[in-house]
């Protein structure tokens, strides 16, 4: 009963927290489409309170234009359980994901891409909060599927491989994280709706691998080109390219401890302002930061 309670008292939450703004918003836009594009946008320039605003709204828009049983509603609690997951609202995020896979797979059934993208998308989530288990039987779940409906050039495929990628780098399974970062790095190459910044992510991951598999050399090179790549294509003041930056840090600590500390101190400062002092990311960055002040590296 408990947990009942706190689920409806997420969701009561959620609405009176934005209905005056979805109302304002609605009143200046034309419709779903508008607001959609509008929700995407922020979230690529990474301005995720103001994503999660437009978000809510293109919800509503969506509701009211084409019912729950459309594939743009269940997009629309897609996109705005990712602006959530973005801020470090998981629990927000959480409950959009689970009405969305939900709602999925009683309107469209398990073997619709529909609900192969809700699937991932919540293992996306599983796993940000440590439930890789989870996380890994979605991705089983959703990865054949989006293979064979929609090809391994298409941007929920290669966007699923590189999550169950970092999955694999989060559990120790280096090899085939690196195995399936390679090879979703060339399909990403392919896929007319992935970005740049799509790649670069790819990249990030797969820096991210070297490092953890010692090969340093490598990783060192791949940090320097991912940044190049979210300065161009996100710029500096993005949280993706301080997360960079953060990660980078971590291997040149264990070389050179004063550099490493000013990159640090820099992601920290671009966190602070484009997620706040309260974002894991944040905190995570911030701790690092400690350490590395009273060590000579970080392991």
């Amino acid at each position: 009963m408990r947990k009942f309670l706190s689920k409806l008292q997420l969701a009561v939450a959620l609405c009176l927290s934005f209905t005056f703004m979805t109302h304002a918003v609605l009143a200046q836009a034309e419709g779903w489409q508008e607001l959609n594009e509008k929700t995407l946008e922020l979230l690529r320039k990474g301005e995720y309170p103001d994503a999660i605003m437009y978000g809510h709204a293109a919800h509503a828009s969506a509701t009211k234009e084409y019912g729950y049983k459309h594939h743009n509603y269940i997009a629309s609690l897609h996109n705005v359980a990712i602006a959530y997951t973005k801020f470090g609202k998981y629990e927000q995020a959480r409950y959009l994901f689970n009405n969305a896979l939900q709602t999925s797979k009683k309107v469209f059934g398990e073997e619709h891409v529909v609900n192969a993208i809700s699937a991932y998308r919540m293992g996306d989530l599983l796993q940000l909060v440590g439930q890789s288990e989870d996380a890994l039987k979605l991705y089983e779940v959703a990865i054949p599927i989006l293979k064979t409906k929609e090809g391994t050039n298409s941007f929920h495929y290669t966007t699923a491989m590189s999550q169950l990628a970092k999955l694999y780098l989060n559990t120790g399974e280096v090899l085939k994280a690196e195995e399936t970062l390679v090879k979703s790095n060339a399909d990403i190459e392919q896929c007319k709706e992935c970005t740049p910044a799509d790649l670069a992510g790819n990249f990030h991951l797969l820096a991210n691998t070297y490092a953890s598999m010692g090969r340093a050399k490598e990783a060192n090179e791949l940090y320097k080109k991912v940044l190049i790549m979210r300065a161009d294509v996100q710029g500096k003041t993005h949280p993706e390219y301080a997360e960079t930056m953060h990660d980078y840090a971590i291997l040149l600590s264990k070389k050179s401890k004063d550099a490493a500390i000013i990159m640090l101190q820099d992601a920290l400062s671009i966190k602070a302002v484009a997620l706040g002092t309260k974002h894991p990311a944040y905190k995570k960055c911030a701790d690092d930061l400690k350490k590395l002040n009273g060590l000579t590296s970080l392991n």
